[in-house]
């Protein structure tokens, strides 16, 4: 579910005819019926709805770069 999210969103940005928006955008509403319904638990389905790229658990939203140790 994550790959595929950051699939549908990475397809939403780089379309330009609103008819092909819009459709990126109802599969989009789909999958986050299906994460609601499949998931029971809330924070399961908070993680679902993120966006991870490769499918490894990692978000961008949540990866913070490693400061080095001085």
């Amino acid at each position: 579910m994550r790959r595929l999210r950051s699939a549908l969103v990475g397809l939403a940005n780089s379309v330009v005819a609103e008819a092909r928006i819009a459709a990126v955008r109802l599969y989009l509403k789909q999958l986050d019926l299906t994460i609601i319904r499949s998931i029971p638990d809330v924070a399961d389905q908070e993680m679902a709805r993120q966006e991870d790229r490769q499918g490894l658990g990692l978000s961008r939203r949540h990866v913070e770069a490693k400061k080095p140790s001085p």
